[in-house]
This record gives structure tokens, C-alpha cells and sequence, in this order.
């Protein structure tokens, strides 16, 4: 009998200390593209929190960049693996015109591909670019999968 009643105290002091540690919720953190691109960092914020796969995300650009947005900007949400491999169609919307150096911001709503893992040994990113015509002026990217840094 006291052996049942020990097990008893043994298990339900590991399922008490088990719940009261806080285990590190995933959040998506934009950061600077790549540390040798000259490209404007932009600020990225998505929602839900990490985004879903197969469901729909809210993507918030803004930022004050160094350079002119012409009437052809537009902002660009790329999902890709490390090989940069696009997964999936790369959702687009325009930016309106704004001058170097005065704050822009823009919304754009994407679905994640059911393909982008969050938590993989393979490594994928989200990238948010920001474009006049062809030619990028702003980046950020978050980076998924057990071998990223953040």
C-alpha cells in the first residue's frame, strides 16, 4: 500500500514540476536579410503568431527607408526553403509613392504554403522584399527550422 501511495506522490510531483516550467514559445522575429546586402532593413510584423501552415497570415510592412517608393512599388512575401526554393506563389500588393527618409506601411495577407515547416531540421524563410520595379530597396527575413540562429 504505501508503495501505490510513493508512486502516487512520485508521479504528481513530475507531472507539478513538468507544468510549472515555461516552455519557450516559437514567435517569428524579422531580421536584416543578409548582413553584406545593402538593402533598407523593413520592419515585418505577421499574424497569427507563428504563422500556419495551409492558412491565411497578415502581413505588416513599414519603415522609413533611404530611398524614394516610385509608383511601381510593391511589396513581395516570398516563403522559400535555405536552397531558395519558392514554395508556392509569392503574394504581391502596391506600395503608394513616399519619400526617402518619411515612414511607409502596408498590409498584405498571404496563405502559407501547407509545405513550410516550422520546426524541421530543414531550414525555410519567409521574405518580405520591397521593390521599385525590379529593383529591391528593403528586406527583412525570419528564419524557421532547427539550425536557424534566432
Amino acid at each position: 500500500m504505501n508503495q501505490k501511495f510513493i508512486f502516487a506522490f512520485i508521479l504528481l510531483f513530475a507531472i507539478s514540476v513538468t507544468n510549472a516550467i515555461t516552455l519557450k514559445k516559437r514567435t517569428t522575429e524579422f531580421l536584416k536579410c543578409n548582413s553584406l546586402d545593402p538593402l533598407s532593413f523593413i520592419s515585418v510584423i505577421v499574424s497569427p503568431n507563428p504563422p500556419v501552415p495551409g492558412q491565411n497570415a497578415t502581413f505588416s510592412v513599414s519603415g522609413v527607408l533611404g530611398q524614394d517608393i516610385k509608383e511601381n512599388g510593391v511589396i513581395i512575401i516570398a516563403f522559400r526553403t535555405d536552397d531558395c526554393v519558392p514554395l508556392g506563389v509569392y503574394p504581391t500588393t502596391s506600395v503608394p509613392p513616399t519619400k526617402a527618409g518619411i515612414y511607409f506601411g502596408a498590409t498584405i495577407e498571404a496563405t502559407v504554403p501547407r509545405n513550410f515547416k516550422l520546426h524541421n531540421s530543414t531550414v525555410y524563410y519567409i521574405n518580405a522584399y520591397l521593390e521599385n520595379g525590379n529593383v529591391p530597396i528593403g528586406c527583412a527575413e525570419a528564419c524557421f527550422g532547427q539550425r536557424c540562429k534566432n
